[in-house]
């Protein structure tokens, strides 16, 4: 039993995705690290699955010791003398997979936790030596994020828990395959292709709404004292991150995030909320921005500023020095049509 454990360890999957982030980290963190630093704090993130282990850094080797015995010793490469350092990215990632299946087999809570966890606590160990705004994503979790910001193959709907384990419609998006299905904010939904859904797992409630664009989804809904089926064709649908609202003469506009169609909502926004006898004044509200696309953010600025410079960045890799520019008067020109 205990072989058939040590076999599962997927170590060559889990050093490409080190040797993908350990490349990015030494290529492009502002603050230059050492392909050891590195490495001993992505295994300290294995002490906090398993609090037995014990890692330390001793003459350019990095060493696991269990309590009873060391369970790995690995030289740590060194930045190259000439050529990117991201070239130390591969020799570590050898390295830190080795250990990491020495950890594998070593303690039973490690196997537990799976290799997602373990990357994902060696991450966390080191981001938080890094940068406390950088995090590990799961490729699920990085598809989702992804969809956030440039849309999804979906139907334009958000679910809520209800009362016990009901399951409601939350938010539907204007012009989505919901909203032209007749689907409305309170609905319940009973069913999703006829498996039954609850409250007490909404993940898996939404996840059975998902699906290529151009397949049908068929929802049992309950509006009152009403039950029906609604068939709905799923398609591309941008995320609603601009909601706008009058409110003491005053034009409100929350901008929850920076989408792939931001800017053109909030052009609608404007053009419809600055009609002759409209508000005195704009508030833009970004209380919870959760981020996003920075030439969305750039061109929402150029409804606000005029023409210019609206953001440098810079760092250690050439492709950061970037001058971002909006043409304003080009946007309150679309903006006016």
């Amino acid at each position: 039993m205990a072989q058939a454990q040590e076999a599962l360890f997927p170590r060559e999957q889990v050093q490409a995705v080190l040797a993908t982030a350990m490349g990015a980290v030494l290529e492009r963190h502002i603050e230059r690290a050492t392909p050891a630093e590195l490495g001993l704090w992505s295994m300290r993130g294995l002490e906090v699955i398993e609090p037995g282990f014990r890692t330390e850094l001793q003459s350019g080797t990095l060493l696991l010791s269990a309590p009873d015995r060391l369970l790995s010793a690995r030289p740590m490469p060194a930045l190259p003398a000439s050529g990117p350092p991201d070239l130390a990215a591969a020799p570590l990632a050898v390295a830190l997979s080795g250990m990491f299946d020495a950890a594998w087999r070593a303690s039973p809570a490690i196997r537990r936790a799976g290799p997602e966890r373990m990357l994902r606590s060696a991450f966390e160990e080191l981001f938080n030596h890094l940068d406390p705004y950088s995090r590990y994503l799961t490729p699920e979790e990085a598809q989702a994020a992804r969809a956030r910001r440039v849309g999804q193959s979906g139907l334009g709907l958000r679910l809520a828990a209800g009362r016990g384990a009901e399951v409601r419609v939350a938010v539907v998006a204007p012009d989505s395959p919901a909203a032209a299905g007749g689907l409305r904010v309170g609905d319940r939904v009973l069913e999703v292709d006829g498996e039954a859904v609850s409250a007490r797992d909404l993940s898996a409630a939404a996840a059975l709404l998902e699906g290529p664009a151009g397949t049908e989804v068929s929802l049992r809904v309950e509006r009152g004292r009403r039950r029906f089926n609604l068939l709905l064709l799923r398609s591309l649908v941008a995320p609603e991150t601009v909601q706008a609202q009058a409110r003491d003469e005053i034009l409100w506009l929350r901008l929850d995030g920076f989408s792939a169609a931001t800017d053109l909502r909030l052009a609608e926004a404007l053009a419809e909320g600055l009609r002759p006898g409209g508000p005195r004044g704009v508030v833009l509200d970004l209380r919870g921005n959760r981020g996003g696309l920075l030439g969305q953010a750039v061109a929402v600025a150029g409804a606000f500023l005029p023409d210019g410079v609206v953001a440098l960045t810079s760092g250690r890799h050439p492709d950061a020095a970037r001058t971002l520019i909006e043409q304003a008067e080009a946007y309150r020109a679309a903006m006016a049509r």
